[in-house]
């Protein structure tokens, strides 16, 4: 027979009920729970417990209106215990005290309304992009996957609950030999950006585009780009995406960032995504990596999809460029085709060779007579499909590319996979 007692934090909480559990099952429980920060329970049975291990008492308490977030109340054994067997000889034991946490937060109620809804995945989204800081009660709230952070896998959880799609949240973090076993064999997904060219002074819009098979429900990525050639501006979905949300955030120099979410997963092939927006500007003469980087994918379950990023390039125009210039080629690496972009200060006739590493012409792309322009994107660049000369695929590796336009040369670096 158990006699028990321990205190607890009566400021925050209220004992209000106890009973006996699936191990105790017929005993006799006494309790009082009168007593503020106090609960005093006596088991008593003819028979006792036979055998097997568990709780042997189960206390309910309310927690007190005046309590806050991420309160905690410290569960204290008082010193005169006692535990007897049938005879009614006391048995040694041991105690080990504990601890009753005042949640932190409602998971997914980001704005402290006490509901879930759309507008808490927007605050996600907000603060996946870097708009927003959370402050503790939201880094417990928005965190629904329990990744460490809030994000466009988050935002997306959030919105399938506020429309009833799911009644829980997961937040259930994946193990990371599984993942990793996962990962190995799971389809991706690539984002990329094009090669394009646009006037100074001028809007330019860069597409972004999806390329694969997997059905993706939310990303967050970065862009890079050269803050003295371009000025972000803007991020929108296309129409075939318009189940989304999308938060960018422009206020950063140099980069721009993106997350958007949808209750419905994007069923991609190769779709552009969404369309983003910038200011060429004035005067400017060079040119800008577009680099994607930290760029993150979930499926509707908010669980990561691999992602492979192919960054682009962009070049401010004058009605002529200024120079006669080859750029890298893309994709890179590739398989089957890659295109090759340069542009022309002048007209020329321009031919492109291709070499091994031994040095051995591989295949000669003769584009002849070429007006001054700019030749970037995959309707003017030139095209490899990867062939020799009599139309054979080439082996996998690395080769070299070399531009002759007039008495211009230059001369880069591919790789073929496969």
């Amino acid at each position: 027979m158990p006699e028990i007692a321990f205190t607890y934090d009566a400021n925050i909480l209220k004992a209000v009920n106890a009973s006996t559990t699936k191990l105790t099952q017929g005993f006799n429980l006494t309790s009082n729970l009168d007593t503020s920060g106090k609960v005093l329970l006596a088991l008593a049975s003819a028979t006792g417990i036979s055998e097997g291990s568990g709780s042997i008492v189960d206390v309910s308490f309310d927690v007190k209106e005046n309590a806050k977030p991420c309160d905690m109340s410290e569960l204290k054994f008082e010193q005169n215990l006692s535990l007897f067997d049938q005879a009614v000889q006391p048995i040694p034991f041991t105690t080990q005290d504990g601890k009753l946490l005042i949640s932190c937060c409602t998971k997914g109620d980001l704005n402290g309304d006490n509901k879930i809804n759309s507008g808490d995945s927007i605050i996600a989204l907000r603060m996946a992009v870097g708009l927003m800081v959370p402050d503790e009660r939201q880094k417990c709230a928005g965190d629904v996957n329990c990744d460490g952070k809030i994000g466009s896998g988050d935002s997306i959880l959030i919105l399938r609950k506020a429309v009833g799609i799911i009644t829980e949240f997961p937040c259930s973090p994946p193990q990371i030999a599984s993942l990793q076993g996962e990962l190995a064999f799971q389809s991706c997904i690539t984002f990329s950006l094009p090669h394009i060219a646009a006037f100074s002074g001028k809007c330019v819009t860069i597409p972004l585009k999806l390329t694969g098979d997997v059905q993706v429900a939310g990303a967050d990525l970065a862009i890079r780009f050269d803050p003295s050639v371009l000025i972000a501006k803007a991020a929108q979905l296309q129409s075939h995406a318009t189940n989304g949300i999308l938060i960018a955030n422009n206020n950063l120099p140099g980069k721009m960032t993106v997350s958007f979410a949808a209750a419905s997963e994007l069923i991609v092939k190769e779709e552009i995504l969404l369309e983003l927006i910038f200011d060429v500007v004035e005067n400017a003469q060079r040119s800008s990596e577009l680099t994607i980087e930290d760029a993150l994918a979930y499926d509707n379950t908010g669980t990561p999809v691999p992602v492979v990023a192919s960054k682009g390039y962009f070049s401010a125009a004058s009605a002529v460029p200024k120079f006669t210039a080859l750029f890298q080629n893309y994709p890179n690496p590739f398989n089957p085709e890659t295109w090759i972009p340069f542009t022309l200060a002048q007209e020329a006739d321009v031919i492109i060779r291709i070499y091994d590493l031994k040095g051995q012409l591989v295949k000669v792309l003769n584009l002849e007579g070429k007006a001054a322009g700019f030749y970037l994107n995959k309707e003017k660049a030139a095209r490899w499909d990867g062939t020799n000369q009599h139309g054979e695929r080439v082996a996998s590796g690395v080769y070299f590319y070399r531009l002759e336009a007039g008495n211009s040369t230059a001369r880069r670096k591919l790789v073929i996979v496969k």
